[in-house]
């Protein structure tokens, strides 16, 4: 079950960037949660195309783990 592990780095990296960066949230959607996912990869290797092109999750993930 490592990729629970995954997306808690990602979402705690995702969060100290919001911090760092003093973003302040958006208003809440009334949308279907659903229907907001169409910017989501369509498949792996378009994920991880993705990450590699991030420099800031670069810095949460180690550059080793993202050249795998």
């Amino acid at each position: 079950m490592q990729l629970q592990h995954l997306l808690l780095v990602a979402i705690l990296a995702a969060g100290l960037m919001g911090l760092e960066q003093a973003l302040q949230p958006e208003a809440p959607s009334q949308q279907d949660a659903w229907e907001l996912t169409t910017g989501l990869p369509e498949n792996m290797g378009e994920g991880l195309r993705r990450l590699q092109a991030s420099e800031k999750f670069a810095v949460a993930f180690s550059k080793e783990f993202i050249e795998v």
